[in-house]
């Protein structure tokens, strides 16, 4: 208990109270510490927001909630000049355009071999002579049919037009897919995220995350049994070795991490609401409610005020 103390009347309860200053209060592993727990039985109450947890729960008791925190992931705005020049890429994710060169080089390499076998006269006789040439003349004319100019190669055979043919099928079909999902990202004005969910975060490297220490949050990440949980406090351990004040229980600090660097600060929903700096003009909010946290009033053990202010 700190030594600063005051005293407060409430003259409309025609009541008079003593505030005690508590200093060290701290969660770490799995205890809510307090350095001298026996000094809890000479308050009434604990007058602040604290979050109902169990390893808190075997110190002191709890009224019930009169408040739920959702929790939010806090993270910097993206720059919509950064990306720019992956506009026309957007529209498909990379595993289509990888299917879509690997459809390129198998369709080629098999309509060329369809010609180099199918023994048409008039084709052998007009080809030209080097084979590499031959292969990007068929090459160029995928090429051009993607783009919905084809080319001047016609192959001969029956076969041949059969597979350029089904080419040309898919083709118009993936320009047809391209032009719609392109219109679609460039009216929608919505600044796309680099994640939605914790579920997300994890599996990227660019963004680092952290909370504030001493709080729930801390319990949750370190003894969870989730595998997605497991992998944010390795991380957090991980960051924690390097820089002891990572996880510092200043959330000022956590906050300009997020509006500075490339950094998710895990808090409740109303963390950015009530930050009054300009930075916060840099911040958006994910609400990732992976966790309602319930807040309670905070009592001695078997206290004859819980079940009165619980009613209340």
């Amino acid at each position: 208990m700190g030594d600063q103390q005051q005293m407060l009347t409430v003259e409309n309860v025609g009541f008079q109270q003593e505030m005690f200053i508590v200093e060290n209060v701290d969660e770490q592993q799995k205890m809510f510490k307090i350095e001298n727990v026996d000094k809890l039985k000479e308050v009434d109450m604990i007058v602040a927001p604290m979050t109902m947890t169990d390893s808190r729960g075997t110190v002191i008791d709890f009224t019930v909630p009169y408040f739920y925190a959702n929790s939010a992931l806090i993270l910097s705005k993206q720059n919509p000049n950064t990306n720019k020049w992956m506009t026309l890429l957007s529209p498909f994710r990379y595993e289509v355009l990888v299917c879509i060169l690997v459809s390129l080089i198998f369709s080629t390499v098999f309509l060329f071999l369809i010609e180099e076998v199918t023994p048409v006269r008039s084709w052998t006789d007009d080809r030209p002579t080097d084979m590499l040439t031959r292969y990007g003349d068929i090459l160029w004319y995928h090429f051009g049919a993607l783009i919905a100019k084809g080319g001047a190669y016609l192959p001969k055979s029956e076969s041949g037009r059969t597979v350029l043919s089904c080419w040309w099928l898919f083709a118009v079909i993936m320009a047809a897919t391209y032009s719609g999902n392109l219109i679609a990202f460039l009216t929608d004005g919505r600044e796309k995220t680099p994640f939605s969910s914790l579920a997300e975060m994890v599996q990227q490297d660019t963004y680092k995350w952290g909370f504030v220490g001493g709080t729930s949050l801390v319990t949750l990440f370190q003894d969870s049994n989730i595998s997605v949980y497991q992998k944010i406090w390795q991380r957090v351990e991980e960051m924690t070795a390097r820089d002891p004040d990572w996880l510092s229980e200043d959330g000022n600090e956590h906050l300009r991490r997020a509006a500075e660097t490339q950094y998710v600060y895990i808090a409740e929903e109303s963390t950015l609401e009530m930050w009054d700096d300009p930075r916060r003009c840099k911040l958006q909010m994910l609400n990732e409610n992976f966790r309602s946290m319930p807040v309670a009033v905070g009592l001695p053990q078997n206290s004859e005020h819980v079940h009165i202010f619980s009613q209340q």
